[in-house]
């Protein structure tokens, strides 16, 4: 989101609270360690990497993640690892989605409307949602990138709708559960109960095993 981020953060602090703000961000850097320990953990020469929001590779991708861990971004940090490593960066959005999103967002925290819907470009027909037009870019990105015997990591924000759109050859085996990480930011942001958000933080900060 670019500038966008930090009036998002501050933004979102003032709605849960400095509290529990200040323990959400904790849990998110445990959150990314845990998740670091298990790509730091495989051989990685060769892993396709397609990343939420990034619409570029090759020198200029790098160059993209090699900015976002610099400002500090666990997501981007764990990134550049995995490109030390012998990991490829794929490109994994339209740069006119992400553009429109952008704009939304913007407009939404001025308080102005917002346009909601676009024909996929890859997809001519009926409009249908940003997100879904996004998901729809990103699950054809993977399709036609990721080739018999790869293996790629794609690294997503919970609300979007990829996996029922990849080819049914493509097997999905999901490091941090979808459904797991929705309830605990419905949590966080709608219930009124700590103890119940507080052990959806613990949960979803456990190391990852079994695979």
């Amino acid at each position: 989101m670019g500038h966008l981020g930090h009036a998002l953060a501050q933004r979102a602090a003032q709605l849960v609270g400095e509290k529990r703000w200040a323990s959400h961000r904790e849990f998110i850097y445990r959150f990314w360690q845990a998740v670091s320990d298990y790509f730091l953990a495989l051989d990685l020469k060769g892993l396709r990497i397609y990343q939420d929001g990034l619409a570029v590779d090759g020198e200029v991708g790098q160059r993209v993640v090699e900015e976002g861990a610099r400002r500090g971004s666990p997501n981007y940090q764990l990134l550049r690892e995995l490109l030390r490593h012998g990991a490829v960066l794929q490109k994994t959005e339209d740069p006119g989605l992400l553009l429109q999103e952008q704009q939304n967002i913007k407009l939404q925290m001025e308080g102005g409307p917002v346009s909601v819907t676009r024909e996929t470009p890859s997809r001519p027909g009926p409009e249908i949602s940003l997100l879904e037009a996004r998901d729809r870019f990103i699950a054809g990105a993977i399709n036609h990138t990721l080739r018999e015997g790869h293996v790629g990591a794609l690294f997503l924000g919970a609300h979007h709708e990829v996996i029922p759109l990849l080819d049914p050859d493509i097997l999905v085996d999901q490091v941090k559960p979808q459904a797991q990480v929705k309830s605990y930011f419905h949590a966080l942001l709608h219930e009124a109960d700590d103890a119940r958000w507080l052990a959806l933080g613990e949960s979803l900060c456990a190391p990852v095993v079994g695979r």
